[in-house]
């Protein structure tokens, strides 16, 4: 469900944060973009991943801060432009960027 490595590639740069109240959120680099995903059981079931940098496609080092009630914020390296960027999302309800 959270996405199988490609071929010649690997999943990387896991970061996994919880609201305190059952509420998980998992990012992931995945071929240079950085996903993320929900699951309001405890890592029973999880929401279908979202990509948090869009269509950018260098990007690493995911990082996630949850609060209480379920907001977060998922945070990454994006090199894509020239530059050393760390660029951030807040995440919606289900984990949508």
């Amino acid at each position: 469900m959270l996405g199988e490595a490609p071929a010649g590639g690997s999943l990387g740069g896991l970061a996994l944060a919880g609201d305190g109240a059952g509420e998980l959120h998992l990012a992931w680099e995945k071929a240079g973009v950085i996903l993320v995903a929900v699951s309001p059981d405890g890592g029973a079931t999880w929401a279908a991943p979202a990509a948090a940098s869009g269509d950018h496609q260098k990007c690493t080092a995911p990082a996630l801060v949850v609060a209480a009630g379920g907001e977060a914020t998922v945070a990454w390296h994006d090199p894509s432009k020239g530059n050393e960027d760390v660029c951030a999302a807040h995440l919606t309800e289900g984990g949508a960027a």
